[in-house]
């Protein structure tokens, strides 16, 4: 029997569900490096020989790849050795039944045959790069201090022109903003003077 899932859907000991809409039945899917890191920490659990630990996880890695229902696979073997451990042992079972509803709550973003065919990304080398590049580059340098209105507008910005979006953003919100003034000019309205990154904050916090 597979872990049961809370009313919301989400099982509860799943910790990333809340932020990451994990459970949600979206296309992304669960980075395998990750997941294989996951399951070796599950193997260590139930499985004392190293040797057959990575046999095991090379089996499955190569399976991941090839069937849909390798993740299928992989969860009725931890059921399995759910049952098998001693109930004199609960640390042990409460931490290999986290690794489980782990498997049931992601089994959608773990059949990467159908991943791939859908062109996701099923890694997050894209994520972590774009962090790095948006993020890290402008906002992390020496000495930098930002307040929160200040920082939203300014990887506002960054975003859009990193993203190639700045030209097509700038005429809707001017035409935006003159609408919301009445007619008046950007310029005429703020001075040149005035940050871009406050008006763009300003036109993002209006309801």
């Amino acid at each position: 029997m597979a872990p049961a899932r809370c009313g919301t859907g989400h099982a509860k000991a799943c910790r990333r569900c809340a932020t990451n809409n994990c459970c949600s039945g979206g296309t992304e899917g669960i980075d395998r490096y990750h997941l294989l890191e996951r399951l070796a920490g599950a193997l260590q659990i139930v499985e004392p020989n190293a040797g057959k630990r990575h046999g095991l996880l090379d089996e499955w890695r190569e399976g991941f790849a090839r069937r849909n229902s390798t993740v299928d696979e992989v969860e009725r073997f931890f059921l399995d050795e759910y049952r098998r451990l001693n109930d004199t042992d609960p640390e042990q079972r409460d931490r290999l039944w986290e690794h489980l509803v782990f498997l049931a709550n992601h089994k959608q973003q773990m059949r990467y045959v159908t991943l791939r065919q859908r062109r996701p990304s099923s890694g997050s080398g894209v994520t972590e790069s774009s962090a790095k590049t948006v993020i890290g580059q402008r906002a992390k340098g020496s000495g930098q201090r930002w307040r929160e209105d200040g920082l939203r507008g300014v990887l506002t910005l960054r975003a859009l022109h990193q993203s190639e979006r700045f030209p097509k953003f700038w005429s809707h919100f001017s035409r935006r903003y003159n609408s919301s003034r009445g007619g008046g000019g950007v310029t005429k309205l703020h001075g040149p003077s005035t940050p871009l990154s406050q008006i763009v904050v300003g036109m993002l916090c209006q309801k």
